[in-house]
């Protein structure tokens, strides 16, 4: 036997309209509604979840890091694309 307890909360007019209906449909008082939802809300929160599976992200030429490329420098990483680009003719020569 669970005691219930009476208390007051704020909640948008909205979805009080909406949880009475759905109360309502179901054949049950507003108060049940709210805590049958508030149950099955914080038991599936408490719920463990299996780990998300890994992904694997595609590498291209083994995975190294091409050497004398300063990867925390946006202007380093640009040179080396401008530099590729450049050479295959994508862009003008100044």
């Amino acid at each position: 036997m669970s005691i219930t307890t009476r208390t007051t909360i704020a909640i948008d007019s909205g979805l009080l309209q909406t949880a009475k209906a759905a109360a309502r449909r179901q054949g049950c008082t507003l108060g049940q509604y709210i805590s049958q939802a508030l149950q099955h809300t914080i038991l599936d929160d408490a719920t463990p979840r299996p780990a998300p599976a890994p992904v694997a992200l595609p590498v291209a030429g083994g995975g190294v890091p091409n050497p004398g490329i300063d990867w925390s420098s946006n202007a380093s990483i640009m040179d080396v694309l401008d530099a590729a680009d450049l050479a295959e003719g994508r862009l003008p020569r100044w």
